[in-house]
């Protein structure tokens, strides 16, 4: 629990680690043998002024959170001997803007294209982010649930989940309960293009019949 946001390398332990996936567990006598990594390649405490509970990577950047009402999306720069040195340097790429969001742990979601960041909030809301949008200081949509009762409606959203295609969101709040969300459909844009698509497989096959 401080400020840090540190990234360890394991390209040198991929053998190891390969090696341990097929480790036979038959064998309980021999316990496998564990490797430490010295120190991490990346170090800072200049990324947030607060404690960081969430971090996820984005391809080859980092997306971070704290109790600043901030996510921040940045470049790590790492040090030219990995094996030997720490990098505290990053390039700040985007901030994510949001309000109520004052305690600790809180933890986002990210969708596996990393179009679709979603966070709850102290005040029962749901912050959705595009993280790659054209905006370098943005603010999310906010979402509600419609058919959420009364006493559900404050209560704080400690986690968010994301489907691979973001077309869902998952949210758990501080009473236990699950939410869901589903991104509407249009069908009439979808069958445009399915159409469109036909089209475009169907053109080389019948010049092919033509000839």
């Amino acid at each position: 629990m401080d400020e840090a946001v540190k990234i360890w390398s394991l390209k040198a332990h991929w053998p190891h680690i390969t090696e341990s996936s097929n480790h036979a567990t038959a064998n309980r006598e021999r316990t496998f043998p564990v490797k430490l990594l010295p120190h991490p390649v990346f170090s800072s405490t200049r990324i947030h002024h607060d404690y960081v509970d969430c971090v996820k990577f984005l391809g080859d950047l980092v997306l971070s959170k704290s109790t600043d009402f901030k996510i921040h999306l940045w470049r790590p720069i790492y040090p030219k001997n990995p094996l030997l040195e720490t990098s505290a340097t990053f390039q700040l790429l985007r901030v994510l803007s949001f309000d109520g969001n004052t305690q600790w742990w809180f933890k986002f979601g990210l969708n596996l294209m990393g179009d679709v960041l979603a966070l709850g909030n102290n005040r029962g809301e749901l912050v959705v982010f595009n993280p790659h949008g054209p905006e370098k200081h943005q603010q999310g949509v906010m979402l509600k649930h419609k058919n959420m009762p009364e006493d559900e409606r404050s209560q704080m959203i400690r986690q968010a989940a994301v489907s691979h295609d973001g077309s869902t969101i998952i949210a758990s709040t501080e009473s236990g309960c699950l939410w869901r969300w589903d991104k509407k459909i249009d069908h009439r844009q979808q069958r445009l293009q399915q159409r469109q698509r036909q089209q475009q497989s169907d053109g080389p096959q019948q010049q092919q019949q033509q000839q």
